[in-house]
């Protein structure tokens, strides 16, 4: 089995960032969140379960019609685990299937902001979190989302904290500066290539 890091991060953290630099080092990434949406599309039978869900009304022109989707689960939290339920099978048996296939990769990183509550770190060798300051992990996703303060806030509020995150993984990533990022990406990217060589 390849060599596996587990990848996470909150909201504004810069996890992606740090999966791509990863990536351009030769790492195999897997973007779990971008590839649920895409499966929520495309995948027949997550389709049709989440049409069951939710009806027909899920969907709009073929495409799932996520404000409706988040109506939906923000007034019913049982919908919302009713939908996690079905769609974190979906995303990592494509993981698996995925994983499979990337021979030419010294390693594959598992990127998500769920891995944790996912049980996606129960897939891999070693879990990573990024954490920058609250405020500034704010700022990003304001300037990013072109939002409001209060709207990140509450997203935030909705999800594991950066502590309890830190408490799970196995390394965490401190550098709030792309500078930073990127010499934490080469010195994980060399640590995480000495592992994969161990494992094999």
């Amino acid at each position: 089995m390849k060599y596996t890091v587990g990848l996470t991060g909150g909201i504004g953290s810069g996890k992606t960032t740090f999966a791509t630099m990863l990536e351009k080092k030769g790492a195999a990434v897997y973007y779990a969140d971008q590839r649920a949406k895409e499966l929520m599309n495309d995948d027949h039978m997550l389709v049709e379960n989440i049409k069951d869900i939710f009806g027909t009304e899920a969907y709009r022109g073929g495409q799932l019609d996520r404000t409706y989707i988040a109506e939906k689960i923000f007034f019913d939290k049982k919908l919302l685990t009713a939908l996690n339920a079905i769609v974190h099978p979906a995303v990592y048996m494509d993981f698996e299937h995925w994983r499979l296939c990337q021979n030419e990769a010294p390693y594959v990183v598992l990127e998500s902001a769920i891995l944790f509550e996912s049980k996606g770190d129960r897939r891999c060798d070693v879990t990573v979190t990024v954490s920058i300051p609250l405020e500034l992990r704010i700022q990003r996703t304001v300037e990013r989302d072109h939002t409001d303060s209060s709207a990140v806030r509450a997203r935030i509020a909705s999800q594991m904290s950066d502590n309890e995150r830190e408490a799970l993984a196995d390394i965490t990533v401190q550098a709030s500066t792309f500078e930073g990022k990127e010499a934490e990406a080469i010195r994980l990217d060399a640590f995480f290539r000495a592992e994969a060589a161990k494992a094999e």
